[in-house]
């Protein structure tokens, strides 16, 4: 740096000699050019695509929750579908879902039996991906990544009581990856869109490579792209912290815009939402200014942060609870602020919530946003403001 400061001085003498009335405009396009060169980014050396710092939000609102009361099974993971909310957990004893009627908390049906045999689920990942089939009925996937995925039909398992599959589409994820998968999308087209997780080169190795998604036809035998999010794993400087915590740092939490043309991941170490073109491949991160960048992370005294604790979509918006506070061990500290983003990655609005949540899903008919807090309260939030100014 000495050394371009030492031409630097030269060239503006120069300057100041031979041409007086250019002095200014030289000086500060020099010194932009130094700064510039002095202070360059590292972080392309990870991330696969264009980075940008977020926007001040234009928008700050504070919302007040409704508070919703569903008895004691409502524990675990938190998913809207259409009339239902559905709470997923390891905790049930013979079931994997309960589902309750959102409008009144009144139980419905458990779903998804545990267990090995044919109408059984081994394990049971739900998605946030609902929809309808021909006939109207609500949607829902559900995958046990050892074994297949299952479109069940919400509405006819309530009305017969039981766990009622349209489809069933088997997985051979495990012969291709060491881990099942991290996230897994089903499109109309009947190509499955699914996510890896970092897979180490050999057991307690060091050395690993970062998750990309898979784009696949009919089943997980048949590749046909891939979409690469980060171009280096990131090598931690203490070796052994490293093997335990490198799967923390690409933690993110996604969703598939409704009409199957972009993917949001929400990071759950770095504060940044990253946007993936499914046509041309472009990849956009949208980071807080006040976030740790992924070269910090390789500095394993730094402590993990939690940021973004999950994620909920429609075709206009994405939504984000935004905690950034400190991981201390055991539960995390919930999120208070929700980030609003449109699909291109501007900022629309910050709401800031009176209940803080972990976990959200989101009633695109209603508008309304669901969340669930540590001690399995839930809350809902009224989100129609955002579609009732026009937001350019």
């Amino acid at each position: 740096m000495s050394i371009f400061v030492s031409e630097y001085k030269k060239m503006i003498i120069h300057i100041n000699e031979k041409y007086p009335e250019m002095r200014f405009r030289w000086c500060c396009l020099l010194l932009g050019i130094l700064l510039i060169s002095g202070c360059s980014s590292n972080e392309e050396t990870y991330f696969n695509g264009i980075r940008l710092e977020a926007s001040p939000f234009p928008l700050t609102v504070n919302l007040k929750a409704d508070s919703l009361d569903f008895g004691e099974l409502n524990d675990g993971k938190l998913t809207v579908c259409d009339s239902f909310l559905l709470f997923k957990s390891s905790k049930y004893p013979g079931f994997h879902c309960y589902a309750f009627d959102k409008e009144n908390g009144k139980f419905r049906i458990k779903l998804c039996p545990k267990g090995e045999g044919p109408d059984e689920f081994r394990l049971c990942l739900t998605s946030e991906q609902t929809t309808e089939n021909a006939d109207g009925d609500k949607m829902l996937w559900v995958t046990d990544p050892y074994e297949s995925s299952r479109w069940i039909n919400i509405t006819q398992s309530v009305v017969k009581g039981k766990t009622i599959c349209d489809s069933i589409i088997p997985l051979s994820w495990m012969k291709h990856f060491q881990y099942p998968p991290a996230s897994l999308f089903f499109l109309k087209s009947g190509a499955m869109l699914g996510r890896n997780q970092c897979e180490q080169d050999f057991v307690y190795d060091s050395n690993y490579n970062p998750g990309k998604y898979h784009l696949y036809y009919a089943s997980s035998d048949s590749l046909m792209k891939e979409y690469v999010i980060y171009k280096n794993p990131i090598l931690s400087t203490d070796r052994d912290k490293g093997i335990r915590r490198f799967v923390n740092y690409y933690v993110s939490y996604d969703n598939i815009k409704p009409d199957e043309t972009k993917v949001v991941m929400a990071m759950q170490s770095v504060g940044q939402i990253n946007i993936l073109d499914l046509e041309t491949g472009a990849l956009t991160g949208i980071y807080q200014k006040e976030s740790i960048s992924f070269e910090n992370l390789e500095n394993c005294n730094l402590p993990l942060k939690f940021y973004y604790t999950g994620v909920a979509v429609d075709n206009q918006f994405v939504f984000v609870p935004y905690s950034g506070e400190t991981y201390l061990g055991g539960y995390p500290k919930l999120a208070d602020k929700i980030h609003v983003f449109d699909w291109s990655g501007k900022t629309i609005c910050e709401i800031k919530i009176d209940k803080p949540v972990f976990g959200i899903s989101y009633d695109a008919n209603n508008h309304v946003l669901y969340g669930n807090d540590h001690e399995n309260n839930v809350y809902c939030y009224d989100v129609s403001f955002l579609y009732q100014r026009n937001v350019d």
